[in-house]
């Protein structure tokens, strides 16, 4: 198999698979499966490789360029997660913790008092009674499970 066939197989164009072919991560033969495994790999969130710079002073102004424009992605990354949780389209992991922290003790809490509170409510009781006793005690230590509204609602900052 050549290059032609190769890039073909692989869906991209020689002048790409050339340009991926400088990468030292790249596999030095014309193997089919290497080259899909890299490709594969190399198109999952990697950072862009920096290429040779030239010498002088293109290369201070390409360094210059290619570092700035590094950083404007960063920034608008950034920005983009501070939107997000703001918006509440994403929320900081410290805040589920401690919501679902207050939660789990709130839940246990009220499951504790019914192993004090129910054998003084039974006793006597019918079968119809206790069962509907139980039922609402139960279903009121579980009502804390509830996520609270305002917790999806927009914060002015993050």
């Amino acid at each position: 198999m050549n290059v032609s066939e190769l890039a073909r197989e692989l869906g991209i164009s020689r002048v790409t698979f050339y340009a991926r072919r400088k990468d030292p991560r790249a596999p030095k033969t014309l193997d089919l499966e290497a080259w899909r495994a890299y490709l594969a790999g190399a198109r999952l969130n990697e950072p862009a490789e920096k290429p040779p710079a030239a010498a002088g002073r293109a290369a201070e102004a390409y360094d210059y360029v290619y570092e700035r424009a590094r950083k404007t992605a960063l920034a608008a990354d950034i920005l983009a997660i501070e939107l997000a949780a703001t918006q509440r389209n994403a929320v900081r992991k410290e805040e589920v913790k401690t919501m679902f922290t207050e939660i789990a003790s709130v839940v246990r809490g009220r499951l504790l008092k019914l192993r004090a509170d129910l054998p003084c409510a039974l006793v006597g009781r019918s079968e119809a009674d206790i069962e509907r006793i139980v039922a609402q005690k139960v279903e009121h230590a579980l009502s804390a499970l509830a996520i609270p509204k305002t917790f999806f609602e927009p914060q002015s900052r993050v």
